[in-house]
């Protein structure tokens, strides 16, 4: 990775290096172009001084491709599909002079910040409580992608214009962390909590008008709660929101997870449950509701709208339920059975799934023993009766020393024609999963796999050691994955420098080196991300981050903020 960085800066340097050596500067001689750079999907251009840009013209063997008239003042970023090692003549009509040069595209792209935007301050718990990404924290472009929402560990809600890349509103809930937002297409912002309420939020997206509550409280049993701690670091709320989604028609969707301890015969028992519902967007009453006599995790929700299922959490045994939205009725179902002892078997283990974009295959992810089930949805609807094309246990327990070493997926993600996941640490079987514990690392931990439907490896990429991933975020094409990475706080291997945001380009041809895009190094831990809907613009929640293990010293990187990058 640190090869690759050091290729990123020595091309952006040669493109500075380049905007110095102008062929013509009528008008203002000390007016330059500062710095040249060759994005994802275009070109970013900076003028050494904020003046106003009126025109760009860029042209290839003396033909024009484009012509710009943008706005920003000082930079510009143009839409361009450039070819690679290719010349371009650039040409930048400015208020004070006129400048002409040639750029030379290079080999890969490189990221642009667009702009950082502060956020809350968060207390040290909350701090802590990064590391558990999967939880709490959520950053959602809109549908048009006008607009980005985001709900933070702070338990606010913003909402941020993409042109001016400014706070339109914000929004602070009474108690909790927001855990997720969803925009509806009918100008609405969705936001949920995790709390002792679990409300579900609704607000009008031009004026922050909050239009409705649905509290999921209501729909439990909430007595003999005792709130839960995690020691003096962060509360563990009763209930979560841990899968919010929001079709074409605007129909809402949540899955509310409920940590429930009761007190039986003198002794605390822990107990979860969940429940999926589809909520009126009009007024946020439940129009069906579900329920999962076990844990669960997330909610996954089919491109067409038409079924929708919660990812299994923690459980000896666990039902797959795929749902119809409009009664949420199960439209078939598959049974899991007790997993064989491994790492962390103590904990139950836990499924995570995906769908397709064409709604044709269901994948699903058992963490441990680490197992990947691949359903045919289709033939499953038609029949009633699960259709399970394969399973495959592609992360293997290795023994070292006597001690079983395990590592297992953490997210999955399905495009047209391929299944693709991450992985988490190695794991000592039946020992604490401190890194100490584990005599070597698992050759698979922390890394990317990308299989075809038949099961077969495409490629992998290291991300590296002690790294953490809470989710891939795949654009809407297909072509794009994003990786927010952050570190294990607890994990001596962790390096700070492997903070940041990979993208990769899955439609271009060669194995995992060739589909890096590029990588954006990150301060802080970054542990949330998006991209736009027509794949030009990715942000990140970036938070701060402790790196002395010294629980009595601090050393504090990056801050609260979400950073947007072309």
């Amino acid at each position: 990775m640190q090869s690759f960085k050091i290729c990123v800066t020595a091309i952006i340097a040669v493109l500075i290096f380049s905007g110095c050596a102008q062929k013509g500067n009528q008008g203002d001689e000390n007016l330059k172009i500062d710095s040249v750079v060759f994005t994802r999907t275009g070109l970013f251009l900076k003028m050494s001084e904020p003046v106003s840009i009126q025109k760009v013209v860029l042209s290839k063997d003396g033909r024009i491709l484009v012509t710009h008239s943008p706005g920003t003042a000082g930079q510009a970023l143009i839409d361009l599909a450039w070819c690679n090692n290719t010349k371009y003549d650039l040409e930048v009509v400015t208020d004070k002079a006129s400048l002409a040069m040639p750029v030379y595209a290079p080999e890969k792209p490189s990221p642009v910040k667009i702009a950082e935007i502060p956020l809350e301050d968060l207390e040290k718990k909350e701090m802590e409580y990064l590391y558990y990404a999967w939880r709490g924290a959520q950053v959602r472009f809109s549908p048009d992608g006008a607009f980005i929402g985001v709900g933070s560990k702070g338990g606010y809600v913003y909402l941020v214009r993409v042109s001016s890349k400014k706070i339109v509103w914000k929004h602070k809930i009474p108690e909790g962390r927001v855990s997720k937002v969803a925009f509806t297409n009918d100008g609405k912002l969705i936001a949920a909590e995790e709390s002792r309420d679990g409300n579900v939020y609704c607000f009008d997206v031009n004026s922050g008008d909050l239009l409705w509550t649905y509290r999921s409280a209501n729909d439990f049993d909430m007595q003999g709660f005792h709130p839960k701690t995690m020691g003096d670091r962060f509360t563990n709320y009763p209930l979560v929101c841990w899968g919010l989604c929001v079709d074409a028609k605007s129909n809402v969707y949540v899955m509310i997870r409920h940590n429930l301890e009761k007190t039986v015969n003198g002794r605390r028992k822990s107990m979860t449950t969940a429940l999926v519902c589809r909520l009126n967007t009009q007024n946020g009453e439940p129009v069906w509701r579900f329920p999962i006599n076990t844990s669960a995790w997330g909610l996954i929700l089919s491109r067409d709208g038409r079924f929708v299922f919660a990812e299994i959490g923690f459980a000896k045994e666990a039902v797959l339920s795929v749902l119809d939205t409009r009664s949420g009725t199960p439209l078939w179902q598959y049974t899991f059975t007790s997993p064989a002892k491994g790492p962390r078997s103590r904990w139950g283990t836990g499924f995570n799934g995906a769908i397709s974009p064409d709604g044709r295959y269901v994948a699903i992810n058992q963490t441990y023993p680490s197992t990947t089930f691949l359903f045919d949805n289709t033939k499953s609807i038609e029949s009633g009766r699960p259709e399970l094309l394969w399973k495959n246990q592609f992360l293997k327990t290795l023994d070292v020393g006597g001690i079983p070493i395990g590592t297992s997926s953490i997210n999955i993600e399905l495009t047209d024609t391929e299944l693709i996941f991450s992985t988490y640490r190695a794991q000592a079987t039946g020992r604490s999963t401190s890194p100490t514990a584990v005599p070597a690392m698992h050759p698979d931990a922390d890394t990317l796999f990308v299989y075809d439907f038949n099961g077969n490896l495409k490629w992998k990429w290291k991300i590296g050691d002690g790294t953490w991933n809470s989710e891939g975020i795949i654009s809407t094409d297909g072509r794009y994955i994003v990786l927010p990475i952050g570190v294990v706080p607890s994990n001596a291997l962790a390096d700070p420098e492997g903070m940041g945001v990979y993208v990769f380009e899955l439609s271009r041809p060669g194995g995992a080196s060739a589909k890096l895009d590029w990588f954006h190094h990150t301060e802080g831990f970054a542990y949330k991300g998006d991209i736009s809907p027509d794949g030009k613009t990715i942000v990140v929640l970036e938070g701060p981050f402790d790196v002395d293990p010294d629980p009595l010293k601090e050393d504090i990187r990056g801050k609260h903020r979400l950073i947007i990058l072309s």
